[in-house]
């Protein structure tokens, strides 16, 4: 038996409605250890910023 689209369509909400609900938590788990361990949150802005402005000096020199 070959899936409608209706079947279709409402295992693609489905999915949709689980993914949301994950992401929401993963981002709530997230905000909060941020907020319990602020050090974590700036080191690793900074650790990101210092790697993007090298991949982006990289990116510039090279041409």
């Amino acid at each position: 038996m070959k899936p409608t689209l209706d079947t279709l369509k409402n295992e693609l909400l489905l999915s949709r409605k689980e993914l949301k609900k994950s992401l929401k938590h993963s981002y709530r788990a997230v905000r909060k250890d941020v907020r319990e361990h602020p050090e974590k949150g700036l080191l690793i802005a900074l650790a990101s910023g210092l790697f993007l402005g090298y991949l982006a000096h990289k990116v510039v020199s090279d041409k």
